[in-house]
């Protein structure tokens, strides 16, 4: 399982695994990613993984053609009995999760991107990016909604699909909690989606009010200014921003996912566009269902869950693998959670 899938419309007729060849070539000349061909699958593809984000990426390749999404009524019986084939929709989301997903990492500081690319090498050495467990995509959402739902927050919200919101005043800003300004009013165009802006939670961090004096440009990074509530994290001259060790950042996801841990996926549903968790609804008023052991709402498609094929019994493994993780990291570190990998 990968992270985003990505599909080639080719030509009726075409050979896709002809396509794929090409860019195989393409792929093999940066250095950047990590490239696996994957052609003697039952649907040829090819896996790429970044080396910085460790994401990994399939391409496969179809000469079917766009629909629109329109709806398509059932297929006619044909002569003979048999229906006729309809083309299939193909859709837009994958590309714009990836793009969505990504605007989220770039907002994360250096130091925590460090410890989700953690989390993702031990999930996936623990096999738990597998098809029939967790699933990388879930797992993806899993570990950028408790860094949104930290206090303070170290990953800014998923804007969800809607039209464009236009920009708040210039008096708002995005902050990380120690006076180091991301957001504030510049000549230069701010790389965030609007709803980040706006988006806030409980002590209202996501839509600090700044005074027109202390705002900083974002690229500047300088050291954190006097803020209203001391902050008890302390300046990173690493990635310029306050926030825990990180030791400390990656036994509080494992710790907060194990057995005693703060997350209950009984009552609890993870919303990622805004960076918050939701009381799970009975029924099918809420993303999920009352049957389903675990809820991740898509960023993207709306009202979906995308864990809702995580089975409880594998929601339990998941819980006490990180708990035994956490043990792990606070006896040896991250050595003792990769080992030889940790370097």
């Amino acid at each position: 399982a990968s992270d985003t899938d990505f599909e080639l419309d080719l030509p009726s007729g075409k050979n896709g695994r002809g396509a794929l060849s090409k860019v195989l070539g393409l792929l093999r000349k940066h250095k950047l990613f990590k490239v696996r061909p994957i052609f003697k699958a039952k649907v040829p593809l090819i896996r790429f993984i970044d080396k910085g984000s460790s994401l990994s990426f399939d391409l496969t390749a179809s000469s079917r053609r766009f629909t629109n999404h329109r709806p398509q009524p059932p297929g006619d019986l044909a002569r003979g009995g048999k229906k006729t084939s309809r083309p299939q929709e193909i859709s837009g989301d994958a590309w714009e999760t990836a793009e969505r997903l990504g605007r989220c990492v770039a907002g994360m500081s250096e130091c925590v991107r460090e410890v989700v690319r953690a989390i993702k090498a031990w999930a996936n050495k623990q096999f738990l990016t597998a098809a029939k467990a967790i699933g990388s995509y879930p797992l993806t959402l899993m570990i950028l909604n408790h860094f949104q739902t930290c206090s303070p927050p170290l990953a800014p919200p998923i804007a969800p699909p809607c039209p464009p919101i236009p920009p708040p005043p210039a008096t708002s800003a995005w902050s990380w909690g120690d006076g180091t300004r991301v957001l504030g009013a510049s000549s230069k165009t701010s790389p965030a989606d609007p709803v980040t802006r706006r988006a806030r939670d409980a002590a209202g961090f996501w839509n600090e009010r700044v005074s027109g004096e202390s705002e900083v440009d974002e690229k500047d990074h300088p050291r954190p200014l006097s803020h209203p509530q001391e902050h008890q994290n302390q300046y990173c001259a690493r990635c310029h921003h306050a926030h825990p060790p990180l030791r400390v950042l990656l036994l509080g996801f494992l710790r907060a996912h194990a057995h005693s841990g703060d997350f209950s996926p009984d009552s609890q549903a993870l919303v990622l566009a805004g960076g918050v968790r939701a009381t799970r609804q009975a029924g099918r008023a809420g993303p999920g269902r009352k049957n389903e052991a675990l809820v991740i709402e898509d960023p993207v498609r709306r009202g979906v869950n995308v864990a809702r094929k995580v089975s409880a019994e594998t929601l339990e493994s998941f819980r006490a693998l990180c708990a035994e993780a956490a043990e792990k990291v606070e006896r040896h570190g991250l050595a003792g959670l990769l080992g030889q990998e940790a370097e």
